[in-house]
């Protein structure tokens, strides 16, 4: 490997790790730090997923003896984790396994040996002839863990996130390749397609009339709770935020279901219905849908809803003056991550709320058009690609530059304390490569990873004009105001 990403987590900062990183890049390498001063289970996990998911090429992982963190690495689906204490070993782990993480114990090890097993591991590839024996690695560890979970299923102790490798918006593709894709896909469409890809907002909309469109939306994503009904219900609220953010009312609904076979009956009814009394609460009903056997779970839902084509809400709209208002708390996946019981218990109590009373707190606004006080010049949902994230396709589509402030960000009860011992989500690392270049933060690092990290079901994101701000505020719906619009060239900034 040359010239590639490699995913870096450390239980304890060192010397030594501080040699590892400079003798990386020294290689050429492009160096993210998935993890740094944490505790061993999480480093090891994190930097898993960053090799899992796609967004580190390999990943070295340290440390007090290396034990841990490759114990913890292997855990993850996909990441083949060696334990090595030289050059040789480190280049039998490349050649007859195919590892993709390197651990490294920090008790023995010295600088020069550490660089060395660097040089083996990042310069030797597999031989083709294992290859059999490699992936007999890839396919009996999943029979077992299947095993195990029907076994805790059967005894009623069933844990939904241990059935997938990654949950909620955090599952979603980046936004890079998905952008690329989706320019790909745009072309000159219907005139009664008010919405669709070019530029794409949170849903499509399609008007039947002069006083009356469809909204159509879907989303879908693996577990990231553990309980079927806490996720049938947060699954059906993002689902229908997308309706609720293009200014819109739900009306149906229609399952996309995807199970395995050896997941309890009851587990999956509990889902479905909790997502049917979410739907009913949004003001629709669930007329049907589909599943499909599949090794982990998906749950979501393909949402209609109505709007007046006059009175559709997009993310271009944003005015220089404009005050910008949030919904819901920022950093629901570093505390499902890393948060206490009682918190993360809080955070999808949150996460099980509609974001129906917040779009009619900004339908109640008005209508636009005006100067001041008009109703909203743009919004649009809070989900996987964070608030930055999101706020950069609000800014790109305005022309504008959006500015949030740090102290003024709501957050869920833990998130920050998490955020600061390091905990983040292989989401943090895609949207932070998507979005550079994009934002400028001075920000403490835990604020910028509330920014950066993905929300499921978060909150709507609105520019509105500071009457309206005020308005809102006062209103219950549970906005704050976190930011400006001001004049520029496109781009987020997020103070301190």
């Amino acid at each position: 490997m040359t010239g590639v990403r490699i995913a870096f987590g450390t239980d304890e900062a060192t010397a030594l790790t501080d040699a590892i990183v400079a003798k990386l890049k020294d290689m050429g390498h492009d160096v993210v730090v998935a993890a740094d001063g944490i505790d061993w289970p999480d480093a090891g996990r994190q930097v898993g997923q960053a090799v899992a998911g796609g967004e580190a090429d390999a990943g070295v992982v340290c440390c007090w003896t290396g034990t841990g963190v490759s114990m913890a690495a292997n855990k993850v689906p996909g990441v083949r984790a060696a334990l090595c204490t030289d050059a040789e070993t480190a280049c039998g782990a490349r050649r007859w396994n195919d590892a993709n993480v390197l651990a490294i114990g920090l008790r023995l090890t010295s600088p020069d040996v550490a660089g060395e097993m660097l040089e083996a591991f990042l310069t030797t590839g597999p031989e083709e002839g294992e290859r059999r024996l490699i992936e007999r690695v890839e396919i009996e560890p999943v029979e077992v863990e299947r095993t195990q979970r029907t076994r805790r299923s059967d005894s009623g102790d069933l844990r939904l996130t241990e059935w997938t490798s990654c949950g909620g918006c955090a599952a979603k593709w980046g936004a890079a390749p998905l952008s690329a894709l989706v320019r790909q896909l745009a072309s000159a469409a219907d005139a009664s397609l008010l919405v669709g890809l070019a530029p794409f907002d949170d849903a499509a909309v399609y008007r039947v009339s002069d006083d009356l469109a469809v909204v159509s939306t879907t989303d879908f994503f693996p577990p990231l709770v553990d309980d079927p009904a806490d996720f049938g219900a947060i699954a059906a609220a993002n689902a229908c935020s997308d309706v609720f953010a293009m200014g819109g009312r739900v009306v149906m609904a229609l399952n996309i279901a995807a199970f395995p076979e050896r997941l309890p009956l009851a587990a999956i009814e509990a889902i479905f219905s909790a997502a049917a009394a979410t739907v009913v609460a949004a003001g629709g009903t669930v007329a049907g849908g589909h599943t499909i056997r599949s090794d982990e779970p998906i749950f979501g839902l393909a949402v209609q809803g109505l709007v007046h084509p006059d009175r559709v809400w997009t993310k271009s709209g944003a005015r220089p003056g404009d005050c910008l208002v949030l919904s819901k708390p920022l950093g629901s996946g570093i505390v499902l991550a890393g948060g206490e019981p009682d918190e993360k218990a809080a955070a999808i109590e949150v996460m099980r709320r509609l974001n129906r009373a917040a779009a009619e707190a900004l339908s109640a606004l008005g209508t636009g058009g005006g100067t001041g006080g008009d109703g909203p010049h743009a919004v649009t949902d809070v989900t996987g690609y964070g608030l930055l994230g999101h706020g950069w396709e609000m800014a790109e589509g305005s022309g504008v530059i959006l500015r949030f402030a740090a102290s003024a960000l709501p957050t869920y009860r833990g998130a920050v304390a998490a955020a600061e011992r390091g905990t983040r989500t292989g989401g943090d690392v895609r949207n932070r490569a998507h979005l550079e270049g994009r934002v400028n933060s001075t920000a403490q690092p835990a604020m910028e990873a509330i920014g950066y990290d993905p929300q499921t079901s978060g909150g709507l994101l609105a520019a509105v004009a500071p009457a309206d701000a005020e308005e809102l505020v006062a209103g219950g719906a549970g906005f704050v105001v976190v930011g400006e619009v001001v004049d520029g060239p496109a781009g987020v900034e997020l103070s301190g």
